[in-house]
């Protein structure tokens, strides 16, 4: 993998790519820093407060010429090198200092080299076919490769006075994590904002943070492993993530037809969003294989081309009954969504009315099996899934 990317990057035009990611070895970037690093313009970060403190004064000037030098840049429009990054020379020891901890050590170096490959992303431009290959190399390591060398922890030890608090630090974040299978935050990431709700001195919420850090960081209580739901959901895993990529990096859509999120959405709403889109039913797009698409989808192409539905039937070789029966499922397909969009910032499932909660309960009582519960209240199998667990926790 080492050599493989080296030889990639040898040929990649564009000097100041090649400046940020010289030596990098995928395999030990938790070992060293980069010898340039990319610091975004006016961070607050406290993570990076440090980092300034260690870097020289400047940047190579002669590099900064060759920067701006027209033949050196890649062959498409794209935003200037400087937009939103400062760029210094490091000067940062190759070897851990003795007093701080392996995994803090590994951390800091994997994340100055995160913000180099991500300037580089930022400022490849519009993909064509001399970068495609390079972009999708960028793109796998900040996203796929990075955030799983995060998750390596070294074993325990009692070597340093300050572990626990150390640990905590680094094991226990703040940040929001959701779950792999839905919009969901972890388990881990629930138990870490009642630690925050709760009046605790510093050794106490030190204690409860690094027991929540034993918690699952992946999953959410609904889709921890080996429980029907995890089973259900896991294969809709890959379309889940690659929807999301859709979402959040601008990627072209593998569906026709794509539900619309609401107003203002956040990020959960976001991902329930890629959620609803991927357990609706309808067909992926297959560019090798035209029969990949269903009927609904077929007709939707067919109604943005502006066709009447007697056109449709007979390109179809189907009734007229039937498209207009595509039509409403896709119709019933958006309210459905639509019905369980926003979703409450506190509990995280869909904001319905007590009278949906109510009906949901009924239901319950009755024996119902979700789906059907779902079907009578105009909502998704997956939404009354989260209700069904809020009523049973009250």
């Amino acid at each position: 993998m080492d050599d493989a990317f080296s030889e990639s990057l040898a040929g990649f035009k564009g000097e100041w790519s090649r400046e940020l990611l010289m030596g990098c070895r995928l395999s030990e970037m938790g070992k060293y820093a980069p010898s340039v690093c990319a610091i975004p313009n006016g961070t607050t970060d406290p993570a990076y407060s440090k980092a300034w403190a260690e870097l020289d004064a400047g940047w190579a000037e002669q590099m900064l010429k060759n920067c701006q030098s027209p033949h050196l840049q890649p062959e498409v429009p794209r935003r200037p090198l400087g937009d939103g990054w400062d760029f210094k020379k490091s000067s940062r020891r190759r070897s851990k200092p003795s007093s701080m901890l392996p995994i803090a050590w590994q951390l800091e170096n994997i994340g100055f080299w995160e913000m180099n490959f991500r300037c580089v992303l930022q400022n490849l431009g519009p993909r064509t076919n001399e970068n495609s290959e390079m972009l999708d190399t960028f793109d796998l390591i900040t996203y796929e490769l990075i955030p799983l060398l995060r998750r390596f922890r070294p074993t325990r030890t009692a070597s340093h006075l300050g572990y626990e608090n150390v640990r905590d630090d680094q094991t226990g974040s703040w940040d929001e994590h959701y779950c792999e299978l839905c919009w969901r935050l972890t388990v881990r990431s629930v138990r870490l904002e009642e630690i925050r709700r709760l009046t605790l001195d510093d050794r106490q919420r030190s204690r409860e943070r690094i027991k929540a850090g034993r918690h699952s960081n992946r999953y959410c209580s609904l889709h921890m492993p080996g429980t029907a739901q995890y089973h259900a959901d896991l294969r809709y895993k890959a379309a889940f993530q690659r929807h999301l990529d859709t979402i959040f990096r601008g990627r072209v859509s593998d569906y026709a037809f794509n539900l619309q999120p609401p107003s203002s959405p956040d990020t959960q709403e976001l991902r329930k969003l890629a959620y609803d889109q991927v357990h609706s039913g309808l067909h992926a797009i297959t560019p090798k294989e035209e029969k990949g698409l269903g009927l609904r989808e077929k007709v939707w192409l067919m109604y943005r081309e502006g066709l009447s539905q007697s056109e449709m039937a007979r390109r179809l070789g189907i009734s007229r009954q039937a498209i207009s029966k595509a039509k409403k499922s896709l119709e019933s397909l958006m309210n459905v969504h639509h019905a369980g969009c926003y979703l409450n910032p506190i509990t995280g499932e869909a904001q319905v009315p007590a009278r949906v909660l109510d009906e949901i309960r009924g239901g319950l009582r009755r024996g119902l099996p979700i789906a059907a519960i779902a079907k009578a209240v105009g909502l998704s199998k997956g939404t009354v899934d989260g209700l069904t667990r809020l009523i049973d926790d009250s």
